[in-house]
């Protein structure tokens, strides 16, 4: 008799002996060297690395050795030991050159452009300040500390005192001018207090440059946008230092006859700081999002190709087939059948640029849209689906301080988790000759942008769906393929959909094609059986429109800027993003932190 153990199909069921021993040889997809059924579990599993005193099968290869302590990012290093210094802090520096230095930088020994590394930099910021709080040796140190002590002390109680004296024709006239020297005085007191609160977050700002130069190193979006950043830094590290620097005198006579305008280009510097890093970090989420999309495409086809076997269920296969699978529908198939580039990008850089040259007043009024009753509702209402805002501004030009509005409402909201944010804007799409135009250029360039930020979609699409006619911009396979992709947006998420100057597209040549889009954003928006994501439609424009007036109007969904004052005041420190946050803040019972 042999002394050979029995085979192995007598220690298991019949069926388990032939997916396991006889399945193989029908077809090679059923061969799993790697698996194999586990009586304890009584199903099949993957085979998991030998212990230290079994032998591993023949053939074999050794599982590598992972620690059970799970990976964590490693603390920021020291500012100066960042290694996006070496790449980033020169070419910033010769952007800086590009613009004449300030005037007395040099002579007093104040000038930045010719160091070659932060430290240096911020050295020279740190002797700035020193003259400003007057720390220097003798009596001009003396005496600033002491004016700036005693006006601190004395200014609200004066204030006070002031409001309560009776009115009297000859004294009246020397309370005015002492209440607006005060106010002066506080006014000058909040630009070193907002500086330091700008330059204290730089350590953080830093951390984000350099952890998004590591991850991607390649990437020149993020590149340039490190560049930009650091280049704002270094602006506003100049203007700061003017400000420190500069006669006491000389401050507290600007600051009385300035007002509002007090100190604007250094507040603009401080405010562009906080303005490039949103866009650092929104091109750093759009290059993690590019990444995931090609990831996932890569497994999508790699499983389509293999059989992988899932350690907690086993199904029977379906008979294999002699003919080919058909290729299953990715993000990167949509993609390359649109033929858009990222025009929200461009656009949204474009209006930045532009923003210092629309009206001041006309910013600052389009940022209180953000504050009004209606906004709020359309913001934290799931039953507010749509809103149409109508500027009263003196003229309309393809690109509005509400252009300025959507941008930064769109920007603050790519920053954070669980929003799907698109844009569009129609006046800088309006020539009848230029290219990505119209409609068709619109959810072309929506489509685009969902599959940027949310890359997911249907393994098989609509048999109705042909992405040869999405490629040859067939306006309705393009309207329906944007609701299919809409739908996979789990219900944690938001779809916001920005639409600015849609005016221009009320045009005769434009209409027909906008209003297919704009119903179907609509009914997108209105559909609570499938569509699982609230999905949000903000329409803008800067003046008043024919076509969508009424419609808006009788479901209480259009805002006019009419009735919002005209009190000379332009953006504030906080700007949308604060105005945004506040709105969100109250939608989840918190609170803000942000000033006006």
């Amino acid at each position: 008799m042999s002394d050979q153990p029995p085979p192995r199909f007598h220690l298991h069921t019949p069926a388990v002996d032939f997916a396991q021993n006889r399945l193989p040889q029908y077809h090679p997809v059923f061969a799993h060297p790697h698996a194999t059924f586990d009586p304890t579990m009584n199903q099949f599993a993957a085979l998991t690395q030998p212990g230290p005193m079994t032998l591993a099968p023949a053939g074999w290869p050794p599982m590598p050795i992972v620690s059970a302590e799970p990976l964590t990012r490693p603390l920021p290093p020291e500012i100066e030991e960042m290694t996006f210094w070496a790449t980033i802090f020169e070419k910033a520096k010769d952007r800086l050159k590009e613009v004449s230095e300030p005037d007395h930088r040099s002579e007093l020994g104040f000038s930045i452009r010719d160091k070659t590394t932060w430290e240096e930099v911020h050295e020279q910021l740190r002797r700035a300040r020193d003259v400003y709080d007057g720390r220097e040796q003798g009596l001009p140190g003396k005496f600033k500390r002491g004016t700036r002590k005693v006006v601190k002390v004395v200014s609200t109680p004066i204030q006070q005192l002031i409001k309560v004296m009776p009115n009297h024709p000859i004294s009246q006239p020397v309370l005015a001018a002492v209440n607006l020297l005060l106010d002066a005085w506080k006014e000058a007191a909040k630009v070193p207090t907002d500086a330091d609160a700008q330059f204290n977050d730089l350590e953080t700002v830093f951390a984000n440059i350099d952890l998004f130069c590591t991850m991607f190193p390649n990437d020149e979006n993020i590149f340039q946008a490190s560049i930009d950043l650091v280049l704002a830094i270094f602006t506003a590290v100049e203007s700061a230092i003017g400000f420190y620097i500069s006669l006491q005198v000389a401050r507290a006579f600007k600051a009385t006859f300035q007002g509002d305008e007090y100190q604007q280009p250094l507040r603009k510097c401080l405010t562009e700081i906080e303005t490039y890093g949103q866009t650092l970090n929104a091109h750093a989420q759009k290059s993690f999002m590019w990444t995931t999309m090609m990831c996932t495409y890569s497994m999508h086809i790699e499983n389509t190709c293999s059989f992988r076997v899932a350690s907690s269920t086993c199904s029977r296969a379906p008979s294999p087939q002699p003919e080919l699978l058909e290729a299953p529908c990715t993000p990167q198939l949509i993609w390359d059948s649109l033929c858009i580039p990222d025009l929200d990008d461009e656009d949204m850089e474009f209006i930045m640029d532009r923003a210092g040259s629309l009206p001041f007043e006309d910013r600052g009024r389009a940022e209180q849209v953000v504050a009004t009753p209606q906004f709020r509702d359309w913001m934290v209402n799931r039953e507010a689906t749509k809103l149409l805002v109508h500027g009263d501004f003196d003229s309309a030009e393809y690109v509005s301080p509400l252009s300025f509005l959507c941008t930064n409402i769109v920007q603050a909201l790519r920053i954070r988790s669980g929003f799907v944010t698109l844009v569009f804007f129609c006046g800088r799409h309006a020539s009848r000759d230029g290219e990505n135009i119209g409609g068709v250029a619109l959810i072309r360039s929506f489509i685009a942008q969902l599959l940027r930020q949310y890359p997911s979609c249907p393994s098989t699409l609509d048999p109705n769906i042909s992405l040869d006619e999405v490629e040859a911009g067939n306006l309705r396979q393009l309207c329906e393929l944007f609701s299919i992709l809409a739908r996979q947006l789990p219900p944690t998420m938001m779809l916001v959909c920005a639409i600015d100057g849609i005016m221009f597209y009320e045009r005769s040549d434009f209409w027909k094609d906008m209003d297919e889009v704009l119903v179907a954003l609509l009914e997108l928006a209105e559909d609570d059986v499938r569509m699982k994501a609230p999905v949000k439609v903000l329409l803008t424009s800067p003046k008043e429109t024919r076509s969508l007036s009424e419609f808006f109007q009788s479901s209480g969904a259009l805002l006019s800027m009419a009735p919002i004052p005209h009190t000379g005041r332009g953006p504030t420190r906080s700007g949308v993003a604060g105005g945004v946050a506040r709105q969100l803040g109250r939608e989840l019972g918190g609170s803000s932190d942000e000033e006006e």
